[in-house]
């Protein structure tokens, strides 16, 4: 078992193999983050609660995961949680007048954005559209769960922008064409997993790398 996944079990989050839907999200994010590790990085994450307590366990997983990075946590609820290199901010993932507030908290040359939000289609969506500029060249914007009741089409929607069908994509979307095809302009590559579990069907994520 890799150190990320260990992380996630001793904290209790979703992203690991133990608790509650129990994605192994993990599995894919060592792959693709262990040589970043002791990068000195800023970090969005955008969702942080988990099963209603106060605490936030995704957020204690990647602050020890990455002992040099500044992580922003974006959530709709106020948790009782303080660590010298994390900045908690309350918004709306659903309402764009909110996500544009948080924006201008966040610094402009992000490393890594993970969206483990509401799962909402549209929110998903409306918060790549606000997010992935601020990204920085050769970052990752990271969108899970996207085969979850709420997601609906998500996963058909970043398969298209993978195969540079803006006219597809936008029909699966609540974006603007013209939006979309801003956003696939700015891509290098999408890579989209499944993670094997036998407790619930979302376990899917995409990669997104910004170009260079």
């Amino acid at each position: 078992m890799n150190e990320l996944t260990q992380l996630a079990d001793k904290y209790q989050t979703d992203k690991g193999t133990q608790f509650f839907c129990a994605h192994n999200y993990t599995s894919h994010y060592h792959r693709t983050f262990q040589s970043l590790r002791e990068a000195s990085l800023t970090m969005v994450e955008i969702g942080l609660n988990a099963r209603d307590r106060n605490d936030c366990p995704s957020l204690r997983m990647w602050l020890d995961y990455f002992p040099k990075a500044h992580i922003y946590g974006l959530d709709i609820r106020q948790f009782d949680f303080s660590h010298e290199r994390a900045t908690l901010l309350q918004c709306d993932q659903g309402d764009i007048e909110s996500l544009q507030r948080v924006k201008g908290s966040i610094p402009n040359q992000v490393d890594i954005i993970i969206d483990d939000g509401s799962h909402i289609q549209e929110h998903q969506h409306v918060s790549f559209d606000q997010f992935f500029p601020i990204l920085a060249p050769g970052g990752c914007y990271v969108v899970e769960d996207l085969t979850s009741p709420l997601a609906r089409g998500s996963w058909k929607f970043f398969q298209a922008l993978k195969e540079g069908n803006i006219g597809r994509a936008a029909t699966l979307s609540c974006l603007e064409e013209g939006a979309i095809e801003k956003l696939h302009a700015q891509i290098d590559s999408i890579e989209l997993c499944n993670s094997a579990n036998s407790l619930y069907g979302a376990g899917s994520i995409a990669f997104i790398t910004k170009a260079r």
